[in-house]
């Protein structure tokens, strides 16, 4: 039996699934030996702030006081002004951004004509440049931020499933994807964890699985219509007209 395995961006390996942090239910985007590296080297560039950081949290710890948490530091807002807790802001690689995230989405509402034509000219200077490389890195991120997958874990399931749809059996249309099918009871929107993915499926079949996982009885149904249905030209008609002779 083959170990499912997925390819971690920062090392470029294929590992499996005991060697990925779970949080909160999905799988995380880096390996445990990746993460963890990265977090060394985290505390190596930042070791007077990591080690105010212990200092202030072993103080509070021998003084009773609760743990520093996003509930329970706030910070002033660069925008309103406003004094918040720490989870009203936005943070990249640890650095808190100035204005807080209502500030930033009325920045991204008042701006929002501008933001989206410079994005459209941005995408289509791309796509005209190199449509090939394009039409790649568009899949290659629809993969990812979707099911979790690389494009080499796609190709792997294609093969596995001789190139074909894993329902009907027929090849994908020409210069289309087959869809990627994952148990809703696990991951209820359209993204997935990468964890409860069934297979690649073609529109049709992937749409029939969606509405017989969601109304299991309509196989039952259907498979009673077909069996039962009389069509309309089968059926003995009766004659409109008023007096004609049987």
């Amino acid at each position: 039996m083959s170990v499912e395995t997925w390819l971690c961006p920062r090392c470029n390996k294929h590992k499996p699934r005991d060697q990925w942090s779970n949080r909160n239910g999905r799988r995380a985007s880096h390996c445990k030996a990746c993460s963890a590296s990265y977090a060394a080297e985290w505390r190596v560039a930042n070791k007077e702030r990591f080690k105010e950081r212990n200092r202030e949290a072993g103080v509070r710890r021998r003084a009773g006081l609760p743990t520093l948490t996003a509930a329970t530091v706030e910070w002033a807002c660069g925008g309103c002004g406003g004094v918040k807790p720490a989870d009203a802001f936005y943070w990249s690689n640890g650095v808190r951004h100035v204005p807080c995230k209502a500030c930033k989405k009325e920045q991204r509402f008042a701006n929002r004509d501008a933001y989206l034509a410079r994005q459209r000219e941005y995408q289509q200077g791309r796509r005209s440049e190199d449509p090939v490389a394009y039409r790649h890195s568009m899949r290659k991120s629809m993969l990812w931020s979707y099911y979790k997958l690389t494009v080499e874990d796609y190709d792997s399931l294609l093969d596995l499933q001789g190139g074909v749809c894993g329902g009907c059996g027929d090849p994908p249309a020409e210069n289309k994807m087959l869809a990627v099918d994952h148990d809703h009871r696990c991951c209820p929107t359209k993204k997935s964890c990468g964890l409860c993915i069934r297979g690649l499926l073609c529109p049709q079949c992937n749409m029939a699985a969606g509405v017989v996982e969601r109304f299991p009885s309509i196989v039952a149904w259907v498979d009673r219509r077909v069996r039962t249905f009389v069509p309309e030209r089968v059926r003995p008609r009766r004659s409109s007209r008023v007096g004609l002779a049987s």
